[in-house]
């Protein structure tokens, strides 16, 4: 009897022990990493491996001879704050996004875009469709064409379009971009919330 190696598969399910678990554990682990990111003074230990397998941005800061920061042992990050560069690098090792305040996850939001984390930009867009409010929606709108979050757009959209008269009265509504107010405007008109 001949037996083929290639068929027997065992895989672990003790989440504990497991491959995601251990990359997770390592984060922000200074006594195996090989690079650190230096915030508001203070370090974030990381594995440019890990980075460049998860962010096409880092894949190609760390090629050699691309980018000055692939030989530095501390790299500094002066546009994101702390709080929110340590959730982004915690993300690229859990793929779970910290519960956060508003301006955090719009800060967040910024970043995926400025490093092209799709995956992460959708799920800032879902984390901010639960802040939505009639006193921030016009604020949402604005974040969100700013960095063509589409589907949080469409979101705040349905939103304004719900609770139309008590947004058209906040202050938000008259600082919001006239191209913007035009678009929400006109939208709320062909959906028949202005009907008399």
């Amino acid at each position: 009897m001949t037996l083929n190696p290639h068929c027997c598969i065992y895989t672990e399910s003790d989440d504990s022990s497991g491959l995601v678990s251990c990359i997770a554990g390592r984060f922000n682990d200074p006594n195996t990493s090989d690079v650190a990111f230096v915030v508001e003074g203070k370090k974030i230990h990381v594995h440019k491996a890990i980075l460049r397998m998860r962010c096409e941005y880092f894949n190609s800061m760390f090629q050699q001879g691309r980018w000055n920061e692939a030989e530095k042992d501390a790299i500094e990050i002066q546009q994101f704050s702390y709080g929110v560069y340590h959730s982004f690098l915690k993300y690229l090792y859990t793929d779970s996004v910290d519960s956060a305040t508003t301006e955090e996850t719009v800060e967040l939001l910024h970043l995926s875009d400025s490093y092209c984390e799709r995956q992460l930009k959708r799920a800032c867009e879902k984390i901010l469709w639960q802040s939505v409010s009639v006193e921030n929606v016009t604020g949402l709108i604005a974040v969100a064409d700013k960095y063509k979050a589409e589907s949080l757009m469409d979101y705040c959209f349905k939103f304004a379009y719900q609770h139309m008269t008590q947004v058209a009265l906040s202050g938000g509504f008259a600082e919001l971009d006239g191209a913007l107010a035009k678009q929400l405007t006109v939208k709320a008109a062909e959906m028949g919330i202005f009907k008399t």
